[in-house]
């Protein structure tokens, strides 16, 4: 690629940057109202770069939430095993170790079934950071769902990003 075309390709890609920020932001979180401004707009950037991890196509990209979403329930079972160890006794610290012992036991083995084992524990991982991010405000089914939806919706946008960055790619270096 020349570097006139490699202008033209880092100047679009920049913009569908700003836009992306732009537009999460002014989601303002939403669904979640708990998290405001750009607190989620993270999430859409990971799962940017998470498309060329995933084979920089449809096919991999529709993988890659799929396997996502398979990681936001296990981050949710991890949330019930630590609750109901904490009921028998246990502080928190030793509760969310062994829930995580338990479930990536099983999360080690979804790329058994065709489904992407990074995927897996990004799913997993952003939906612990949403917890961070002040996204869980109470421990219910509702809000588990909830903040597991949101953070498909902004992975989807991320991943859409992704696909955006090639299809560039492909104007740009068009004969």
């Amino acid at each position: 690629m020349t570097y006139k075309k490699q202008f033209v390709y880092a100047l679009l890609t920049a913009i569908l940057a700003g836009i992306i920020t732009y537009v999460t932001q002014a989601m303002s979180g939403w669904p979640i109202p708990t998290c405001e401004g750009n607190g989620l707009t993270y999430i859409c950037f990971v799962c940017w770069a998470c498309y060329f991890v995933c084979g920089c196509n449809v096919k991999g990209a529709i993988n890659w939430i799929l396997s996502m979403a398979v990681g936001v329930i296990f981050a949710i079972l991890m949330f019930v095993v630590t609750f109901a160890l904490m009921g028998c006794g246990l502080d928190y610290l030793m509760a969310v170790s062994i829930a995580v012992v338990i479930w990536v036991i099983f999360m080690m083995f979804y790329d058994r079934v065709k489904l992407n084992g990074a995927g897996v524990f990004v799913g997993t991982g952003l939906f612990f950071s949403l917890n961070a991010a002040g996204a869980l405000t109470t421990f219910t089914m509702g809000d588990y769902l909830l903040v597991g939806g949101t953070e498909l919706i902004y992975s989807a946008i991320g991943l859409l990003a992704g696909w955006l960055t090639i299809q560039f790619a492909g104007w740009v270096t068009k004969e």
